[in-house]
Order: C-alpha cells, then sequence, then structure tokens
C-alpha cells in the first residue's frame, strides 16, 4: 500500500497523527502540494497547530497548486 493510501486509511480511522506522518512521506516521494496540505490538515486534526500552520503557508507558496488545494489551505 501507498504511504499515500495508507495515510487516508489512517486519517479515516482518526489517526491522525500517523496520518500526518505518512502524507509528510507521501510528499517527500511525491512533491505534490495536496500531499502537504492533507498533512497539515492531520496535524491540525492532532493538534500539532505549529507544525500545520508552517506547511499550510508552505502550500501557499508552491508554484503548482490547485485551486481546490490552495482552497484547504
Amino acid at each position: 500500500m501507498s504511504a499515500h493510501k495508507l495515510a487516508t486509511h489512517m486519517y479515516k480511522g482518526g489517526k491522525f497523527k500517523q496520518a500526518a506522518q505518512l502524507y509528510m512521506t507521501a510528499f517527500n516521494i511525491d512533491r505534490r502540494p495536496e500531499f502537504l496540505a492533507n498533512a497539515a490538515r492531520a496535524e491540525q486534526r492532532a493538534m500539532m497547530l505549529d507544525s500545520a500552520r508552517k506547511h499550510f503557508k508552505q502550500v501557499l507558496t508552491m508554484k503548482d497548486v490547485d485551486d481546490a488545494t490552495r482552497k484547504k489551505a
């Protein structure tokens, strides 16, 4: 199972800290803005607010961000 799919599974199961770590793994493999936005959202849900804020800001500075991902951030 890919890191992204496993992260989504963890997120849906309420395991937000693990999901955030896996989304970051997916982002480090494939630097897609939506992976970073998903990591930030999971961090937010896990109350890792400083990290979430940092990653949301990073998403907003990326070049290839689509409108849906920008709205999430």
